[in-house]
């Protein structure tokens, strides 16, 4: 047994994702993004030039041009097609190479066991209660999965499974026996799947009475660098997939450790549909590992970003500081004491393996995430994301409790984790009572890039929010969005933070996270202001740690503020005239309007008499 974790913690500092020459990743294929009544128009026009692949969401078309494979369209050549065929968008698609952010690439099998694993979190206590994730169905996006392995068969619901890169229904993982290198990632979807609904076997899933729809987006190949590669446009077609059916959407998979990289338009379109029409228009959830700063899947206000727990409530070292986490998950053991999870696996000598790192927390997350949709279907994403705050703590969390700050309306914050670890039982528990939150309301100030004052090495801009009668306002804040252009010799000893008029600081990027000298129109967020009133001064400020003057510079050229409060009154159009029984009376409009006639039409009869000489 010594011997084992020896092994684990030795594959558990493993880096989570590498990075990889940018230009290698182009494709042949183009995203067209189009205005919807435009498409009859368009559609003939790019059939002249390229090969129609198909529809990903209303409005976003990809096409292929043979040859264009290695090579990236110049902004230029960009800019040029956007003109050329009056669309609003075009974008070039990049096969990404990445690696799943699981940290237990562990070569020790497990015994394959009927035992449940004794999970914290409040999960143990969440299943004393029969919350189990019924009528639920999580899919996971990754590299398929084993649909015969013995604890996963009658889990999976195969007519919600599909391999977008074969367009097959067949979604077994991509096996090389000459490479054994390849086998981690092989069978991190099985991982995946088997954390978050084993039916009992291998330390069982943790929701084990919802169902998996497996979405293979991702190839297993050695022509890719570091293994794995993903299409950007394969991975929104398994986000658009079945939003009506699909209740929640995890992936363990980072798109780029590089910092500030952006998602393809395709996908943030894909989310976006989602939110509007996924459960039925109550809003898809979507759940992702935070990843570094800048990770564009989690810079987004529609999406549940999470990080990783290690024992004792450390912060483990593929977890870093993001403001954009809403809640963390076990990371390294199935309870904070615990060094050991296991998990379902694709290989055949063995059903059972261990896992740890950020993909299990995806995964457990999105697990008791179903506890709420079970016990009240009607709540809209934004109703999971208050119960997730709600249900996130932070006493148990060893030294690491000191190290929350509180915000301005009271919520506990972390720079890593969030606003704590998710509690299981009391996710399940909100749920059943919850009073729906009220509708969304949205305000963004267009700044024009506002230009910041700079002095001893520092740069600040404020922005004031005012609330009238006549405007939209946001009384308890969700979230805040800012997007932002920064520029130095190397972003390594910067830090980026935003003050709210309640003096909360929340930190968008730290030193140390990036190295970067520009950072061009980038959008970033914040959840850290939970409740806050957006009333008062703002103050973003980019700041350099150097012993000597530094050139910096900052603009801001948008910032937009998420909750609930008032929307902008719209003008009452005129009312029609009505009977005492509150009806449209044509008699009574036609009494008022005939004097008028008769009035117009004597006069005009006497002005002409008078001119004729009658």
């Amino acid at each position: 047994m010594h011997n084992a974790l020896c092994i684990i913690v030795i594959f558990c500092i493993l880096p989570s994702l590498n990075s990889v020459d940018i230009k290698s990743q182009f494709t042949d294929k183009l995203i067209f993004k189009v205005h919807g009544d435009d498409f009859n128009r368009v559609s003939e026009e790019l059939s002249q030039s390229y090969d129609f692949l198909y529809k990903i969401v209303p409005g976003i078309y990809v096409y292929e041009q043979k040859g264009l494979a290695g090579h990236e369209l110049t902004k230029a050549e960009i800019d040029n097609l956007r003109r050329k065929f009056q669309v609003e968008d075009v974008e070039q698609v990049r096969r990404m190479s990445l690696q799943p952010t699981a940290e237990a690439i562990c070569l020790s099998a497990l015994p394959p066991s009927d035992e449940v694993t004794e999970f914290g979190m409040g999960i143990q206590q969440a299943r004393s209660k029969g919350y189990t994730g019924e009528t639920v169905t999580v899919g996971v996006l990754d590299a398929g999965a084993c649909t015969d392995n013995l604890f996963l068969k009658d889990r999976i619901n195969k007519k919600l499974s599909w391999n977008f890169i074969g367009n097959s229904p067949n979604v077994t993982p991509d096996w090389n026996p000459d490479y054994v290198e390849t086998f981690p990632f092989s069978d991190h979807g099985t991982n995946m799947c088997g954390m978050v609904s084993s039916s009992g076997g291998c330390g069982g899933g943790v929701a084990q009475g919802s169902r998996l729809s497996v979405l293979k987006v991702v190839r297993v190949d050695t022509t890719c660098s570091q293994m794995t590669c993903m299409d950007e446009d394969h991975y929104a077609q398994g986000l658009a997939f079945c939003p009506e059916d699909i209740h929640i959407y995890a992936s363990g998979l980072i798109i780029s450790d590089s910092p500030f990289t952006d998602v393809s338009i395709a996908i943030k379109a894909t989310i976006e549909n989602g939110i509007l029409k996924g459960r039925r228009g109550k809003g898809s959830i979507y759940v992702y590992p935070a990843g570094n700063v800048g990770n564009g899947l989690v810079n987004n206000p529609y999406t549940v970003s999470i990080n990783g727990i290690g024992v004792n409530g450390t912060v483990p070292s593929f977890a870093t500081p993001s403001a954009t986490v809403l809640t963390s998950a076990l990371a390294e053991g199935s309870t904070l004491e615990s060094k050991l999870m296991s998990t379902t696996s694709c290989r055949r000598w063995r059903n059972c393996t261990a896992f740890c790192g950020l993909s299990p927390a995806t995964a457990i997350t999105a697990a008791i995430t179903t506890f709420a949709l079970q016990n009240n279907a009607a709540l809209t994403y934004r109703d999971v994301f208050h119960i997730i705050v709600q249900a996130s703590e932070h006493e148990h969390l060893g030294s690491e409790s000191s190290n929350f700050k509180t915000n301005a309306a009271g919520k506990r914050f972390h720079s890593v984790f969030g606003f704590g670890q998710l509690n299981a039982e009391k996710v399940g528990s909100l749920a059943f009572n919850w009073t729906l939150v009220d509708r969304l309301v949205a305000i963004t100030q267009t700044l024009s890039d506002r230009h910041a004052e700079c002095k001893n090495n520092k740069c600040s801009i404020k922005v004031h929010v005012a609330c009238t009668e006549t405007s939209a306002c946001v009384r308890f804040l969700e979230q805040v969005l800012v997007t932002v252009t920064l520029t130095t010799t190397s972003m390594e000893n910067c830090r980026l933070y935003i003050e709210s008029p309640g003096g909360t600081r929340s930190v968008l990027f730290d030193r140390g996270q990036s190295n970067e000298g520009t950072v061009n129109n980038f959008e970033l967020r914040s959840v850290h202001f939970w409740d806050e009133p957006s009333i008062g001064d703002w103050t973003i400020n980019f700041e350099i740690e150097s012993q000597v003057a530094e050139t910096l510079t900052l603009s801001v050229s948008s910032m937009t503020w998420y909750g609930t409060g008032k929307k902008a009154p719209v003008p009452n159009p005129p009312e029609p005239i009505k009977n005492q029984k509150g009806e449209f009376s044509f008699g009574a409009f036609a009494a008022i309007l005939y004097p008028i006639i008769v009035f117009c039409g004597t006069a005009c009869f006497l002005y002409c008499g008078i001119k004729r000489g009658w």
